[in-house]
């Protein structure tokens, strides 16, 4: 079971990397798509050097999911990918 640090920790790590990816990458219809990807590679990374259930890199995936959709602005986002 996670704790709320090591959540945290992530959404933390997720945040910092799509800034990073944001700054590399020019095109802001990518961001959104790029942001939730971060956050499943780091919560999904993490879930796995810690434990190989399945049942937890799934949670770990849409844990991913929902911080990468946070640090990119899910508004904004779901606005970028459309054009508008």
């Amino acid at each position: 079971m996670e704790t709320l640090a090591q959540i945290g920790g992530a959404a933390g790590l997720t945040l910092v990397l799509v800034q990073l990816v944001k700054a590399a990458v020019k095109d802001t219809r990518w961001w959104p798509v790029l942001a939730v990807l971060t956050g499943i590679v780091v919560t999904v990374g993490y879930a796995f050097t810690t434990t190989r259930d399945p049942q937890a890199l799934v949670l770990a995936a849409l844990q991913g999911i929902v911080s990468g959709l946070a640090a990119s602005g899910a508004w904004s986002g779901v606005k970028a990918m459309a054009g508008k």
